[in-house]
């Protein structure tokens, strides 16, 4: 007589294992999903340094209607799935560890380079968007009497080509690069190469991009201050000029934390400091349109109060402010450059202050007119120093 009672029991056991897994597996996607509105939203990412989508709200219905049919509402309600989702850089370590073992060599668009580097990826710009941007640029700083200038700091990936994986299509760059160029031929703007020197430093080399973060280093910088100083016609420091100091070792950049790659050894930052004693004051302007009250003083380029918080770059002038100005402590009169700037100016800043009292205004946050900036003050010349990324990728806000 045949023995049923095995199958029977394997039978239960099975039926009971697909039920568990079943269970768990819905009370975590049903967890997760009440979870996302039962915790507080997050408005900032700390490892990120950036902003995040909130649940979007609107004052009135009308406001929403015209959200939700031109598509607004559904981007950002994506936008808060994906920034506020509970474990989120949990999850994102863990799927770059993933990738990183079955050999893919990207994770979150961000490449793993050589060298153990983080590169973001950029696909084929939209020539449109830097042909409007250097349009709008060109609008904003023609006609006002004073030379203007324009570099644009590349990304790590148009430079550092030598941590590009092998085959690694030059493409994207070159075509950037290529329709800011014909489009600054039609401007009376002069257009200051960078990209050509830090390649060739590069070429070489020499790390003048930081591993973790999108920014060039202060060396990188200091190769853009010279080509600055070839096209505007002024005389560069030399390096044996500056003190040189390694403040952390310690920092994790913004291109680490899209990636998710825990295990990347984290960068160093270094301090240029003029070696004849030469001091500087920077006054922070307390409005976003730059009126009214200096919000604080520093002396000095560098907060070191940020090499203890993960945004370690705003070591650089304290971060980024809609209007910054820098001067010599000195009775000598100097000339005065305005700087049209990102946040690479921050680490520039340094350099370009041994030659010139400096006002810095960044488009992102300033609401005034550069018009009226020239008209109230004594400039000798405009330099515009915005990063392909933005001009590439970016509405760039510039009246």
């Amino acid at each position: 007589m045949k023995n049923t009672t095995a199958p029977l029991c394997s039978e239960k056991r099975s039926k009971f294992g697909d039920v568990l897994v079943t269970t768990l597996f819905v009370l975590i996607i049903f967890g997760f999903s009440i979870a996302i509105f039962i915790i507080p939203d997050k408005k900032f990412s700390n490892d990120e340094n950036r902003s995040l989508q909130v649940f979007p709200t609107y004052p009135n219905i009308s406001a929403f209607t015209e959200s939700f049919f031109s598509g607004d509402f559904g981007k950002k309600i994506s936008d808060y799935y994906a920034d506020q989702f509970p474990l989120r850089d949990a999850f994102v370590g863990v799927k770059a560890m993933t990738e990183r073992v079955m050999l893919e060599k990207q994770n979150n668009d961000v490449i793993f380079g050589k060298d153990g580097s983080l590169i973001t990826r950029f696909y084929y710009p939209d020539v449109n968007i830097i042909d409007a941007n250097i349009k709008k640029i060109n609008k904003a700083l023609s006609g006002l009497g004073i030379p203007a200038y324009i570099c644009v700091p590349p990304r790590t990936q148009d430079v550092m080509s030598v941590w590009l994986p092998d085959g690694f299509p030059e493409e994207p760059s070159n075509e950037a690069f290529e329709a800011l160029e014909n489009e600054l031929a039609d401007t009376q703007i002069k257009y200051i190469d960078l990209r050509s020197a830090l390649l060739a430093k590069a070429d070489m080399g020499e790390q003048i991009y930081y591993r973790t973060d999108h920014h060039w280093e202060s060396l990188g910088a200091y190769y853009a201050y010279r080509e600055i100083a070839d096209n505007i016609g002024f005389k560069p420091k030399e390096p044996d000029e500056f003190s040189v100091k390694t403040v952390t070792d310690s920092f994790f950049g913004t291109t680490w934390s899209k990636a998710g790659a825990k295990w990347i050894k984290p960068d160093s930052i270094e301090s240029y400091e003029p070696i004849n004693g030469s001091r500087f004051e920077v006054d922070i302007m307390k409005y976003r349109d730059g009126r009214g009250d200096i919000a604080r003083t520093m002396d000095g380029f560098y907060d070191e109060s940020c090499l203890t918080t993960k945004d370690k770059y705003a070591y650089f002038l304290s971060g980024n402010y809609a209007d910054v100005s820098i001067r010599k402590i000195t009775d000598e009169k100097r000339e005065t450059l305005l700087v049209i700037k990102d946040s690479f100016v921050n680490s520039l800043v340094p350099f370009l202050a041994q030659n010139y009292d400096i006002r810095l205004i960044d488009p992102r946050q300033y609401t005034g007119k550069i018009s009226d900036i020239v008209a109230s003050g004594d400039y000798c010349a405009i330099l515009c120093c915005i990063n392909m990324d933005i001009i590439s990728g970016s509405d760039v806000k510039i009246a």
